[in-house]
């Protein structure tokens, strides 16, 4: 198993959220990357996008810190995807899995609100990278500019408290950098010795204030 990934699903406000996807809750799973267009019997996971929680190959039990608390509940009809990736690079036959997650929840709200920001590079309709053949430091730049920070971000900026650097068995080196007013700050999270087997959330010493305008990227 690579990772477990826990998703809240929101449709637009012009649907019903328990229409969309109450016919599924029992659904036996299917492809992640390639479920084919909108058909009837395929999950509506393009409504699926916000993580609540991610689970790396390597890792260990989380607990956020008592200040923090990600939200849950705060709709009457809420619905949320377990997605998991395995790999069977043998082909191996007859294998039987069972996965679970423990979510432990309280009705005594946190002092703040946590989320997750996915920063990285992709190629849109696609879940592969291309790199050319023979090459021994083939380098990607995932990018959030200034620009999307100034927009996505509140005016008080958010609070980085953990990180995970993440990438495939090609990965050897990871940076996430933070840059402000065209100067680069101390970089958030360092790896110059990648393994994929071991992908920590890694609680930093000291959070992190990315402010709207902070141009933010992920080195890999």
């Amino acid at each position: 198993m690579h990772h477990m990934l826990f998703y809240r699903c929101i449709v637009p406000r012009t649907m019903s959220a328990s229409s969309v996807f109450e016919p599924f809750v029992n659904h036996t799973g299917e492809e992640c990357y390639f479920p084919g267009e909108m058909e009837e019997g395929t999950l509506p996971t393009q409504y699926c996008t916000d993580m609540h929680y991610g689970f790396a190959i390597g890792g260990k039990t989380s607990f956020l810190p008592e200040h923090l608390g990600i939200p849950i509940g705060q709709d009457e009809e809420e619905y949320y995807l377990f997605q998991t990736h395995m790999d069977n690079p043998a082909l191996q036959t007859g294998i039987m899995a069972s996965i679970r997650m423990n979510i432990h929840y309280t009705p005594t709200l946190r002092q703040h609100d946590a989320g997750f920001l996915n920063i990285g590079y992709n190629i849109p309709g696609s879940p592969s990278f291309i790199i050319p053949p023979r090459s021994q430091d083939h380098r990607f730049s995932g990018h959030c500019s200034s620009q999307c920070t100034q927009k996505i971000l509140p005016p008080e900026g958010i609070k980085v408290a953990a990180a995970i650097l993440h990438s495939h068995n090609a990965g050897r080196r990871l940076k996430l950098q933070h840059f402000r007013n065209n100067r680069e700050l101390p970089w958030i999270l360092s790896d110059d010795n990648f393994i994929f087997r071991y992908q920590l959330l890694r609680f930093l010493r000291k959070e992190v204030v990315i402010q709207p305008g902070d141009h933010v990227t992920m080195r890999k």
